[in-house]
């Protein structure tokens, strides 16, 4: 079973190195596939992504196109309210926000080829967005300490069965919210008493309770730490840099933070905001991201970082048509602080 996840991670680093190789060949592609396309004009993205996530996207998609779009980075009430304005033509954003601007009857359908090869998982009601790209919490081993284990912990559960002086390190639920919703998606599958309980259990052998999301992944990758729970993109963003790391699938399921992307009623009738969608979802988009050390799992099965990455059988856990509150998850994240964190 080591061997295997020792060989996937080998797997892993040569695709994604080929894949990079090709990029300008398949950029050169799509270029072609766009001839004859209305590309004339301008296009607004309001995302509520950072500037340096962007920027990469605009240019590389300018290059091959001859439209650059306009990102406008913003926070989530920031955008509703200019789409409540008219302003943008595409929205690129976190779930959340997309969830508010399609409640607020802020998209038109999207729907095309491209977006129909994206899991149901990934749609919004009525497709008013479609997830691009996603982040799950995993379980991230080092390498040489794989080899004094029996077995790998396949499951959030066997963490409780490493050996007692197991050095654990995650980041800290309060401090990052691709680790909280780890904390509530599990309290929403096997109830907050359980999952509280769990936490208390393997409290005792976490060395750290981290600041950033990226620390877990650096202290297990130079021998810090034994085992860490950490998010997909910071684990495979170590083993790109050549760090001693073994990604594992929790087989149980997990969580994930999803940015999407929708078409404005704004941009409801043009072209180059659907190109733009479409253009997202393919391996030329993802390879920018990679080039710039942005490891976010696709959504589009046919993604060749898909296959890298993510492999068979893994489990996302479904998220839930009523979001939890906000006041409800600060409650349970309270209640960690006290019952667990504190102790």
């Amino acid at each position: 079973m080591i061997r295997r996840s020792m060989n996937r991670q080998s797997v892993i680093v040569a695709v994604l190195a080929v894949a990079v190789l090709l990029l300008p060949f398949m950029s050169r592609l799509y270029a072609d596939r766009q001839q004859g396309a209305n590309h004339v004009g301008r296009l607004t993205v309001l995302t509520t992504l950072p500037v340096e996530a962007v920027a990469p996207l605009a240019a590389e998609y300018g290059r091959i196109t001859g439209v650059t779009p306009e990102f406008v980075p913003l926070n989530g009430a920031e955008l509703l309210k200019r789409v409540r304005n008219g302003q943008g033509e595409l929205v690129l954003a976190d779930g959340e926000t997309l969830r508010r601007v399609a409640a607020d009857g802020g998209f038109v359908p999207y729907i095309s080829e491209a977006s129909d090869q994206v899991s149901e998982a990934f749609h919004g009601p009525n497709d008013a967005y479609v997830g691009v790209w996603y982040d799950p919490m995993v379980i991230a081993v080092n390498s040489d300490y794989c080899m004094a284990l029996k077995s790998l912990p396949l499951t959030w559960r066997e963490l409780e069965a490493l050996p007692s002086n197991a050095r654990l390190a995650m980041t800290d639920f309060p401090a990052a919210s691709a680790s909280a919703e780890l904390f509530v998606c599990l309290s929403n599958v096997y109830g907050a008493d359980k999952t509280l309980g769990f936490f208390s259990r393997i409290h005792p052998r976490i060395i750290q309770y981290a600041k950033y999301l990226s620390t877990p992944a650096r202290m297990a990758g130079m021998g810090e730490a034994d085992v860490v729970i950490v998010s997909g993109s910071e684990a495979i963003r170590y083993i790109e840099q050549g760090y001693p790391l073994r990604l594992i699938w929790p087989e149980d399921g997990t969580s994930f933070v999803m940015t999407g992307v929708g078409i404005t009623t704004a941009g409801g009738e043009s072209a180059i905001a659907g190109a733009f969608a479409d253009w997202l979802l393919t391996d030329e988009a993802m390879l920018v991201m990679r080039c710039h050390d942005l490891f976010y799992m696709p959504t589009n099965p046919t993604a060749i970082a898909t296959k890298a990455f993510v492999g068979k059988g893994h489990v996302l856990f479904e998220q839930p048509e009523e979001p939890m509150s906000a006041a409800d998850r600060q409650r349970l994240l309270d209640r960690w602080v006290r019952e667990v964190r504190m102790k």
